[in-house]
């Protein structure tokens, strides 16, 4: 039986992002299989597949403060010059706040606290070595702290379930 789980994030941030960036970035990690051990909390002799394919969409979700047709929950509206962005995460499995790490290393990204060429060689490590990951000059692969922040759980909802089977 196939489970296809899909989260939805909302990021509201106050400084502008690099939307092009954020969708780079969400490229990276879509559609393939990724190892993604240290964009999670694992505990110590937990047995569980850090290996997942995860489909990440980003789009702006326009904020109509004025008016009776608002798009966005009155909590989320700030002012007219407000951006929302909204993040949907599909996966068979989703491991202990990966979603939230993927979210906190997208706005790294949208804010240029971190780039695509570490992320990508982040990924790229992990992918092939895992957690006893070196890098190219044998030494140990260090995750920058900008690429590991947990975004808060605010905004994060589980939209729905979808089983393979007729229920």
């Amino acid at each position: 039986m196939d489970l296809c789980y899909m989260i939805v994030r909302v990021i509201l941030c106050l400084v502008e992002l690099d939307y092009e960036g954020m969708v780079d970035a969400a490229k990276m990690l879509s559609g393939e299989e990724h190892n993604y051990e240290w964009m999670c909390v694992i505990q110590e002799g937990e047995l569980r597949n850090t290996r997942r394919t995860v489909h990440l969409n980003i789009e702006t979700v326009p904020v109509k403060v004025n008016g009776n047709d608002t798009m966005i929950p009155y909590f989320l509206q700030q002012n007219e010059n407000s951006v929302v962005h909204k993040v949907v995460a599909t996966s068979d499995f989703f491991l202990y706040k990966m979603v939230r790490r993927i979210v906190g290393l997208l706005v790294a990204i949208g804010k240029k606290q971190a780039d695509l060429t570490t992320m990508k060689r982040c990924i790229g490590v992990y992918d092939k070595y895992g957690a006893a990951s070196d890098d190219r000059e044998g030494e140990r692969m260090k995750i920058p702290v900008k690429l590991l922040e947990t975004a808060p759980a605010k905004g994060l909802c589980l939209d729905h379930i979808e089983y393979d089977i007729p229920i």
